[in-house]
């Protein structure tokens, strides 16, 4: 019986030995200090749409972006506030222009109040009920140039961050139906008419000023479009009652789906990088690597080039993953992002 089993234990040893032989496994690299993993910073600007109106706590669109892409919020947004209070706070406020300068993504909703303004908002629907819209249009265009000295201020402030900008949709007017809510040009005007009077020009046009600065400015902000981010603008994408603009929880989920497709169509730019292992870093004869990257916040590294120095060394792939040939030396393994220029090396000291 013994010499049964040590003859099986010898057998095995040999298949052991016979795959280690043909199976090269990869290896693990001593790492450098790894950071914990970086949360970047999310700051919202903006009105009662911005700061999370309508929503429970928590529940409003920024809350739920920060949420889903695992970022710290800060949420400097008022409600009530037009484009002429998010300049002012621009160059006045401390607390939000260190928050913006710190910002790793920026993002604002601003406009509605200014569209419904008193002393603006009455004789510009009169105009268009009369079949006048030159009045609406100087005033969207009287918004536009303010909320241009926001994107500059903001670019002052930050220009690295990427600027996330809403545009605007329509409120929720036709839960009036056929009741009567004014009078514009001594014409009688109803809920229906004014949601017909928005939805097919007003808004658009409101809209149309975003496309035309970006025209004039490519790259200034990226714009999120939210003017069908209601499927048939039903009112359970609506405050309750007589609350015909603020979205509810469930508009706000639908604000936050957008926000988060644009952010994560977003290529964020390297502005640092390092490959994860020792500036001087062990390897065997005949070994096989997986090389990490340290980067900064929100970039992926997908875009980089990775480069051997002595080719008869051994090679690297598109992914960082290293095979050494059996042979000894020392190898400079290096890193190149092409878009900003920034590369990293470390020497691989291959064992005898």
């Amino acid at each position: 019986m013994k010499n049964k089993t040590r003859g099986r234990f010898f057998l095995l040893a040999t298949l052991l030995l016979i795959l280690a032989m043909v199976v090269t496994p990869v290896m693990a690299v001593e790492t450098s200090q790894n950071p914990p993993d970086q949360q970047m910073t999310l700051v919202v600007l903006g009105d009662s749409i911005a700061w999370g109106a309508s929503a429970p706590a928590g529940q409003g669109y920024a809350s739920r972006v920060a949420h889903d892409q695992n970022m710290i919020l800060i949420n400097r947004a008022v409600g009530g506030w037009r484009t002429e209070h998010v300049i002012n706070q621009l160059k006045t406020d401390v607390l939000t222009q260190e928050a913006i300068k710190a910002a790793d993504v920026i993002q604002i909703a601003i406009g509605g109040n200014d569209l419904q303004q008193a002393g603006y908002i009455g004789p510009a629907i009169d105009a268009l009920v009369l079949g006048d819209k030159s009045v609406w249009e100087q005033h969207s265009k009287n918004v536009a140039d303010r909320f241009a000295q926001i994107v500059d201020l903001v670019h002052e402030l930050n220009p690295q961050a990427p600027f996330f900008v809403f545009n605007s949709y329509t409120p929720d007017y036709k839960r009036f139906g056929d009741n009567i809510i004014g009078l514009g040009g001594n014409e009688v005007i109803t809920g229906n008419m004014l949601y017909a009077l928005a939805q097919d020009y007003a808004i658009p046009y409101f809209n149309s000023t975003y496309l035309a600065y970006l025209e004039q400015n490519p790259g200034a902000f990226i714009l999120v479009d939210i003017f069908d981010a209601f499927p048939g603008n039903d009112s359970l994408y609506y405050g309750s009652g007589l609350d015909t603009i603020h979205p509810s929880a469930f508009g706000h989920e639908k604000l936050a789906d957008r926000l988060n497709a644009a952010i994560d169509a977003y290529q964020f730019p390297i502005t640092s990088l390092r490959i994860d292992a020792l500036s001087i870093t062990t390897v065997a004869r005949g070994g096989e690597y997986s090389f990490g990257l340290i980067l900064n916040a929100g970039a992926t590294g997908d875009n980089v080039e990775w480069a051997l120095a002595t080719p008869s060394l051994g090679y690297v792939d598109h992914a960082g993953n290293v095979k050494i040939f059996d042979k000894t030396g020392n190898v400079r393994l290096t890193v190149t992002d092409p878009d900003s220029g920034l590369s990293h090396s470390i020497t691989l000291r291959i064992a005898s």
